[in-house]
């Protein structure tokens, strides 16, 4: 299905009625990458299929040792 949806001056948008019956849940998943926006129904989804979206730039020797992984992503 493709709609032509308006924002509102908040930029909200509403959901198609049949969606949001659909949903077990009033919270989402919003995915961006660069102009694409994915909305996926909260709950137990395949996040898998989205880690192409996720982009960092780590060093290959800190990426090699748990510890300083970890204290480099923490660090921001």
């Amino acid at each position: 299905m493709i709609e032509i949806k308006r924002l509102d001056a908040q930029g909200r948008l509403v959901l198609p009625p049949a969606w949001r019956k659909k949903l077990q849940s009033n919270e989402v998943l919003v995915v961006e990458d660069g102009n694409l926006l994915l909305i996926i129904p909260k709950g137990d989804p395949d996040l898998s299929k989205y880690l192409e979206f996720v982009k960092i730039d780590i060093p290959p020797d800190v990426y090699s040792d748990y510890h300083r992984l970890k204290e480099h992503l923490l660090s921001g």
